[in-house]
């Protein structure tokens, strides 16, 4: 291998095509453009979580929470909406 030549993920790349600083990565556009798809995807994953983890605890909440387990998987689903919930308002915000 050659000394110009890196190995990376994608093959030999030559060492003129990487990048040397943040500011080479991404242009602004390309950001902005980037954190924008990023905050539909998210609102969109966050109101399917949202509505997955109210069903999970009216479920557990109608079959009665008799053991360990229910109680656990309870707290897990009202953990994971309040997760959710604060994704959720940072990606409309």
């Amino acid at each position: 291998m050659a000394s110009s030549q890196i190995l990376s993920w994608f093959g030999n790349v030559s060492a003129e095509n990487v990048p040397k600083s943040s500011k080479d990565v991404l242009t602004f556009h390309q950001f902005v453009m980037f954190e924008g798809i990023l905050s539909g995807a998210h609102t969109v994953i966050s109101v399917w979580g949202i509505f997955g983890n109210t069903i999970n605890i009216m479920t557990f909440i109608s079959m009665g929470i008799k053991d360990g387990f229910s109680l656990s998987m309870t707290l897990l689903a009202g953990v994971e909406l309040f997760h959710v919930l604060i994704i959720f308002l940072r990606s409309v915000a």
